[in-house]
Formats: C-alpha cells, structure tokens, sequence
C-alpha cells in the first residue's frame, strides 16, 4: 500500500475478509514501516480477542509510546468479541490516539454495530476477498515477479490447474519452486508439474492411504518418488526423511510383513522417536519392528 511505503498512517486500521493471507500481509507490511525493528519490543504488541479482555485491549490501545514516535497494537479477530465488549472499545476508535496506531482483522465483522460504524468514520477499512479463478495466474506471475523470478505464461497456467485460488497455498507451492528451481531465473511449466504435481500425487498422506489400503506396487512407488523427486537435483535429502504437514516426521522404511497369508515387501511408515510404532488405517494394521 503506497501510504504504507510513504509513511503516512491512520490511527486506524481494520483488516477484514475471507483471505487471511493478504491480511497477515497487510499487517506485517505495516509493521515494518511504522514500528522500527529496534523498537518494536518495547511499542508493539500483537493480541488475539479471544485471548484478552476489552479492558485490557483498551488499556494497551491507550499506551503512549516508549522511546519512539509511535506505537502498534494489534488486535487479531476482533469480531470474536461480543457486541457487549466492542462497546467498551468505542472510545478507542472515536477518539483514537495520535501517537498509537490500532490495526484489527476480522473475518466478518458486523458492520451494523456501532463500534465498526466508528471504525467506519474514523479509520481505514480494507477488505481481503478471494481471488477469482481468472486472477489467480496474474497474481502468481506477479508475486513471483517482486520475489525476484521470471515465471512463464504457461507455468502460471499449469499451476492454476493444480492449486486453488487460495493465496496461502498457492505462497507455499511459489516457495516450493524457489527452492527447486535454485539459481534459475525463470521457472518452466516443466518446473511446475515436477514440483506442484508431484506434491499433489505423491505424498506422505497418498502413501499412508496405499499402505492402508495393501496397494503394494503403490506404497513402494510413492515411496520412491518422495525419497527420490525427479530432475537433476538429487534425492530429497541424504537421510531418506519425509515431512508431512503436521510436522511429525516419518521415516520410510522397507519391511516383510505376512499379508493374505504371504511374506511380500512394503514400504511402512515408522516414527523416528520410537522403537515401535503400529498403525491401524481401513482396519489394517501394520506392523513396524526395529528388525526382521
């Protein structure tokens, strides 16, 4: 936002929409122009509404600012608050201090109350809506652009095709690619499919689904593309590990396992923290021993 960059400020801000990803944007770009990295221990504070009081939002809306011009205080999902609550803010927004800057995010915020309608009045309201399917490949070529890469027309297509609009998910399969593609200028749709695709067919929630389901040929197939992507950059990593999401990391270990009565080989998830581990999915249950 230029008046961001050009350091002019409200008083006021509230973030509000469906697509927390600008929001959490918005909120760090005005972190870092209005609050000096050095100082933000002493005149910045981020807050949930459900975890604090109207009381004590107010009370830290009106601190003054401690060895620097202006404060920040943050105020993540005001709109958790009841109309009861929001009420005791309204001085903060009728009359809002110079020197402090209150910036809320919402989801959606009811703009009927009065404390919204203050906010309304005396501040800046920006919403943050969903990109529609025609905008999505734009934004990726943009945002791989100030990201300081060059994207094809044709990757930003393809990798259309496998996100959603959401901002969020479409930011951590861009830094995916940056890391795949290293010191390459300009990524291909050949990069994307290696990349987005890959990920979305083969991963640790596909292989727990094919161990579960005694698709061995599967299980062993998926394994190999986790622990060995395609391209000209190697193996995952040296150790064989595979993170998924809930950052619990597994290791893919090869085992015999009696199956329909036969001794076969499959790939069997086992965690790195035990000696033992056994999973149970479709009502199979697969067994991982320290050793054969």
């Amino acid at each position: 936002m230029g008046w961001f960059r050009e350091g002019r400020f409200s008083p006021l801000y509230l973030f509000y929409g469906e697509e927390d990803f600008l929001i959490d944007e918005l909120v760090a770009l005005l972190s870092d122009r209005a609050i000096d990295a050095s100082m933000r221990d002493f005149n910045q504070d981020v807050v949930t509404a459900r975890d604090l009081s109207a009381p004590a939002i107010a009370s830290l809306a009106g601190a003054y600012p401690m060895m620097g011009d202006r404060r920040l205080v943050v105020v993540r999902n005001i709109d958790a608050l009841p109309t009861k609550d929001l009420h005791l803010l309204l001085p903060c927004v009728q009359e809002p201090l110079a020197t402090t800057i209150l910036a809320c995010t919402a989801e959606k915020p009811d703009f009927r109350s009065a404390f919204y309608k203050a906010f309304q009045a005396h501040g800046v309201i920006v919403e943050s809506r969903p990109l529609y399917d025609n905008q999505v490949a734009g934004w990726i070529a943009e945002r791989v652009r100030a990201l300081g890469k060059r994207i094809s027309p044709a990757a930003c297509q393809v990798m259309q095709g496998y996100v959603s609009t959401s901002l969020r998910e479409i930011q951590n399969e861009i830094d995916k690619l940056f890391t795949y593609v290293g010191d390459k200028p300009e990524i291909s749709a050949d990069d994307v499919t290696q990349v987005v695709g890959m990920s979305k067919s083969w991963n640790i929630f596909e292989l727990q689904k094919a161990v579960g389901q005694r698709h061995i040929a599967r299980s062993l197939e998926i394994s190999e593309r986790l622990l060995h992507p395609p391209g000209n950059h190697g193996p995952a990593n040296h150790d064989d590990h595979v993170t998924c999401s809930n950052e619990v990391t597994y290791k893919v270990i090869w085992n015999f396992i009696w199956m329909d009565g036969q001794r076969q080989c499959i790939a069997v998830l086992r965690l790195l923290q035990s000696d033992f581990y056994a999973f149970k999915l479709n009502g199979f249950q697969v067994f991982a021993p320290d050793s054969e």
